[in-house]
């Protein structure tokens, strides 16, 4: 990320679309974790939870009832 939007390679958005890929990347990889479809497109995790998709194995102890949901998904 160093160039201003209007050049349009290395941008701010570029990086945004390839970190929010790379950490839906890490809860797919989750075995057990049921994930809505669209639903990890807009997550970001934090570092302080996994700096290389380690350790999110208790997410499927979280959403054991229910999946992880979509933006706009409800719990019913």
């Amino acid at each position: 990320m160093k160039n201003a939007e209007s050049v349009g390679v290395d941008t701010p958005s570029q990086a945004l679309e390839k970190v929010l890929k790379l950490h839906g990347s890490w809860l797919r990889s989750v075995d057990g974790l049921r994930i809505e479809a669209g639903a990890v497109d807009k997550v970001e995790i934090s570092p302080l939870l996994s700096y290389e998709g380690e350790n999110l194995g208790w997410l499927k102890h979280v959403f054991r009832k229910t999946s992880l949901l979509a933006p706009g998904g409800y719990l019913d």
